[in-house]
């Protein structure tokens, strides 16, 4: 059943949960789904979620999908591979899925969803076709269907943000043009704004300057961007005790949750598939 809080702040009303104050007012099926995910991180089972703990649910939940998506793009290659070649032509990928009509909207990749026109779909074939023959390999067909497992999509990922961050042209990042923040006067109120930008960009380069020389190389970007890292969900993690931790005892209520639902609903904690590929 639903969770049940000590502070009894919950009560129910037909189909909806609603704070006692009449606040935040939640439907049945997004409190089951929240108080599943609060479940299943809560290690411990102390009605409480720490950095720690959320930081492991959410590396989890990243894993799942990393290995759901090499699972999927494994089983549409060989179903729309008629002639098991080991290549797929785009002939063939449009026969499967208009045998498959519901599926295709499974796929990860912001192109490849039911709805997409077809130019467009066909542009992304052609960026993940490496050796340019208009055939598709598994491994290709991967980066097609999810390119964030591609090793492309992560090179010309990092090959932007050198472009954009690297002042000097030096092919190399340095902390303060990693951190810098985006140019123009901060306006008043967000002070506090500015130093988190840099303090969290100041973490994110410790990592990333792996060989500890001082600067990031286009590999070493690339390594961080990787959804594997695990200072993503380290991030995430750290983002949410932020935002929801209001007594500021350093770690989570379920009823604290609630509070920030539209927040909860948004991250990799609970759907992990649409935050990955809203950042593709």
């Amino acid at each position: 059943m639903f969770w049940n809080e000590d502070e009894g702040n919950l009560i129910h009303e037909g189909q909806h949960y609603v704070k006692k104050d009449g606040q935040d007012h939640l439907e049945a099926k997004d409190l089951m789904a929240l108080s599943d995910a609060f479940k299943k991180a809560d290690d411990n089972h102390d009605n409480y979620l720490t950095l720690d703990e959320l930081e492991k649910w959410i590396a989890t939940r990243i894993s799942q999908h990393l290995n759901d998506g090499e699972a999927d793009a494994k089983m549409v290659f060989l179903s729309a591979d008629r002639d098991q070649s080991g290549y797929l032509s785009w002939e063939e990928f449009k026969v499967w899925q208009q045998r498959h009509p519901g599926k295709a909207s499974k796929s990860r990749s912001p192109t490849v969803k039911e709805g997409s026109n077809e130019e467009t779909m066909r542009e992304e074939w052609a960026l993940a076709d490496e050796d340019k023959n208009s055939f598709l390999d598994k491994h290709e067909f991967l980066c097609f269907r999810h390119p964030e497992l591609c090793a492309v999509t992560l090179d010309q990922l990092a090959a932007d943000i050198m472009k954009n961050m690297d002042k000097n042209d030096d092919d190399k990042l340095t902390l303060d043009e990693y951190s810098s923040a985006p140019p123009g006067q901060v306006e008043e109120g967000f002070e506090d704004f500015e130093r988190k930008f840099k303090e969290d960009r100041q973490k994110e380069f410790a990592v990333m300057d792996s060989n500890k020389d001082g600067s990031a190389s286009h590999d070493e970007l690339r390594v961080f961007l990787d959804p594997r890292n695990h200072i993503h969900a380290r991030a995430d993690a750290e983002e949410l005790i932020d935002a929801a931790d209001g007594d500021a005892d350093g770690r989570l209520s379920f009823s604290e949750a609630v509070k920030h639902f539209s927040l909860f609903e948004k991250s990799k904690l609970m759907d992990v598939e649409d935050v990955f590929h809203s950042h593709i």
